[in-house]
């Protein structure tokens, strides 16, 4: 059996738990610290991680399926790919939209990733952190150069 790809934020949600119960769990633990989240945890830090992965089993039962059977058959982190992205008739040469980590601005420069600047973006960071990500792109007006990530 191979093992299951599941996302980068439900693995780090599986993580949280064995943490907390500070041994390694089972596909029952974490179902359980998912859906008793609101109620049984004081630490806010957790809530985003625990939400993410909520909404991340309610979208479809093959989700779910897959959460089960990676406790079975062990699994590996599936992430997103990331891009340099760039807005057609804005940006020039080598442009590329950058994000100002401690002043949580989104702006058009030459950078590169460093702990100042975010430079490296996922479709889905871009969705919720940008909200014209999703003008721009149904126009058709963003290019995306996929990256390696480090």
């Amino acid at each position: 059996m191979s093992k299951e790809r599941l996302p980068e934020y439900v693995v780090k949600t599986i993580e949280i738990v064995e943490q907390q119960r500070e041994h390694p769990v089972g596909a029952f633990e974490v179902l359980q610290e998912i859906f008793m989240n609101d109620f049984t945890h004081t630490d806010i830090t957790f809530s985003p991680q625990f939400d993410k992965t909520f909404l991340w089993i309610a979208e479809s039962s093959r989700n779910i399926c897959s959460l089960l059977r990676a406790f079975e058959n062990g699994y590996e982190v599936e992430k997103e790919p990331k891009y340099l992205v760039q807005i057609k008739g804005i940006c020039q040469g080598n442009q590329w939209l950058d994000y100002e980590i401690v002043g949580d601005i989104l702006y058009f420069e030459l950078n590169t990733e460093s702990e100042k600047y975010k430079t490296y973006f996922t479709k889905q960071w871009l969705k919720d952190h940008w909200s014209e990500y999703d003008a721009y792109n149904n126009a058709g007006l963003l290019e995306f150069e996929e990256v390696e990530d480090e």
